[in-house]
């Protein structure tokens, strides 16, 4: 197994439903636990490999209190399989700018 990267932005707590869309898969449900500007982290029922593809659906808060739905782009960094599900970390394709992560740390 290779060293892992170590994060280039801290991730912070952030409970959330999502749905996570993988590449050529079905989608499913899961919670993401925490984010950061270059990706979160993800607790499953289901287990994703190193490398796959996927889109993460997430409803945030919004200006004026609005729910947003948000997609972000990335793939599986590392994932690890636990007793009562699955953990995966997901890299962003592209990192969230201040102004799109803004609202985001609001909603933890």
């Amino acid at each position: 197994m290779g060293a892992l990267i170590p994060r280039k932005y801290e991730r912070r707590p952030f409970l959330a439903g999502a749905t996570v869309h993988p590449r050529g898969g079905a989608p499913f449900k899961g919670e993401l636990i925490d984010l950061g500007r270059g990706g979160a982290g993800l607790f499953s029922g289901r287990f994703l490999p190193v490398g796959q593809p996927v889109e993460i659906v997430v409803a945030a808060a919004g200006f004026a209190g609005l729910a947003v739905e948000r997609r972000f782009a990335g793939r599986v960094a590392h994932g690890r399989v636990g007793p009562e599900g699955n953990l995966l970390g997901i890299a962003f394709d592209r990192e969230l700018g201040p102004d799109e992560f803004r609202p985001l740390e609001r909603r933890r």
